[in-house]
């Protein structure tokens, strides 16, 4: 893999600081060692993938009043009967294309569909990769001192723009769908904010280095550098599952650093 990010300049900016300033929350940009800054954690997968992701908008009739600020959510979750997260493989935009295109071959008279999009985890019952997140986030053990901070998670292809209106909400309600559609409703303990801006690229080992352990990447290179500074990328991404599992177990045999560098194998030839 190209080890490209162990060599990148780190920035200096506190990225904790930054996004608590961007979802509105009150630090003081001078003040060190401030205690209670929001826990961040990164969220990376497919653009064509937002789809899968359900949420309700919640509004003033059904909830009560809302607090000022970012539009509210609730993120609806798949359970299984057992109540634990609905678990299984769902098919992603380039899997119903290769569809498409299997059937194309089989029979040329076939009309294919290219409009096409991830089915939802609410079509599907299966826990998305923030589904995943979240209910990994909520259900932690924290020392008590710990147990107020927010939580940011700092996702930008999750698309809630396009049906929120913004580019941050907060999640303020949990909905458990079981699969014959019985609902419970939680509601965090704390603050927990979901926010699709991008991170800039030469900023991105800053970042990750202040980003909790637990992460979701998706795709050759974002997985390699979650490993690369430390992460765990746990949650099964919605491409390149070969690349991920093949990480995973080197993870485990706590092999990082026997990895080649791509970069130097290329510079060498």
């Amino acid at each position: 893999v190209f080890k490209t990010i162990l060599r990148s300049a780190k920035s200096g900016t506190d990225w904790r600081l930054h996004f608590a300033q961007v979802v509105g929350l009150h630090f003081q940009a001078d003040a060190p060692q401030q205690r209670g800054l929001p826990r961040l954690w990164w969220a990376y997968g497919r653009k064509d993938s937002a789809s899968t992701h359900a949420f309700r908008l919640l509004d003033k009739s059904e909830d009560g009043p809302l607090r000022q600020g970012w539009p509210e959510v609730a993120k609806i979750v798949p359970v299984s009967e057992d109540g634990s997260l609905a678990s299984g493989g769902a098919k992603n935009t380039g899997d119903l294309l290769r569809e498409q295109v299997d059937a194309l071959l089989t029979d040329p008279s076939h009309k294919a569909e290219v409009n096409i999009s991830a089915p939802s985890e609410i079509a599907t019952h299966i826990a998305g990769q923030i589904s995943q997140l979240l209910i990994h986030i909520l259900t932690r053990t924290l020392p008590e001192d710990e147990k107020q901070a927010a939580e940011i998670i700092v996702a930008p292809n999750v698309g809630i723009q396009a049906w929120a209106g913004a580019d941050v909400v907060r999640v303020s309600a949990i909905e458990l769908v079981d699969p014959a559609g019985a609902q419970t409703t939680l509601t965090p303990g704390r603050p927990v904010y979901l926010v699709a801006q991008p991170v800039p690229r030469h900023e991105m080992r800053s970042f990750l280095e202040q980003c909790e352990r637990a992460v979701v990447a998706t795709g050759d290179q974002s997985i390699a550098e979650a490993v690369l500074l430390g992460k765990v990328p746990f949650v099964t991404p919605d491409a390149k599952v070969a690349q991920w599992q093949l990480a995973l177990e080197i993870l485990s045999r706590d092999a990082v650093e026997a990895v080649p560098d791509l970069g130097e194998t290329l510079r060498a030839v």
